[in-house]
């Protein structure tokens, strides 16, 4: 929102230019989301404390480095991406498709999350991993083809006498990372 509202004022005053800048805006992103989370951040876990009883429950097969999580407030992932999402929002280019791409992706990994925070707090036990990894490729190949419509570049590698297009290895890839990262945490 402010890189279209200021931009345009930098042929008046020279000052705005530095609103064309992605490092500078960059740093005013991770300010503004720093801020923002400091501002709602202990509103909201003071808010989740008290609507739930017990705090997140720990599974059997969980590590025992883990088990000291038991009684935090499930959900401190809404502050997260609520300051990512409103300093995205504020500073991108709202332009430029990859970054709905991403704000997109943010949004559909961060509605499963809260899906399975909300499961947790009803059966104490979260969306089965079968579940989670399924919608974790229905939004990972829906973002793949928003991107790839959206004029990805599609390369071909020659391998020996074969060629390969990248779209094939784009998708490998971008499964392998997000299996390999989302559930990693």
């Amino acid at each position: 929102m402010l890189y279209h509202l200021l931009v345009p004022l930098a042929s008046e005053h020279i000052i705005f230019n530095v609103f064309r800048y992605l490092t500078f805006r960059s740093v005013m992103a991770l300010i503004s989301a720093l801020v923002i989370s400091l501002i709602v951040g202990p509103t909201v876990i003071a808010w989740l404390r008290s609507w739930q009883d017990g705090g997140e429950t720990v599974r059997e097969d969980t590590p025992e480095r883990h088990r000291a999580k038991r009684g935090t407030p499930t959900m401190g992932g809404l502050v997260v991406l609520a300051a990512l999402l409103a300093s995205t929002l504020l500073w991108a280019n709202l332009k430029n498709r990859y970054v709905w791409v991403v704000v997109l992706a943010t949004l559909g990994f961060g509605l499963i999350g809260l899906w399975d925070d909300l499961v947790k707090l009803r059966t104490r036990k979260g969306l089965k991993a079968r579940t989670k990894l399924g919608l974790q490729l229905f939004v990972a190949v829906g973002l793949l083809q928003i991107a790839v419509a959206a004029g990805a570049a599609v390369l071909v590698y020659e391998t020996g006498r074969r060629f390969i297009s990248q779209r094939a290895g784009l998708i490998a890839a971008l499964i392998a990372t997000i299996f390999g990262s989302l559930d990693a945490i």
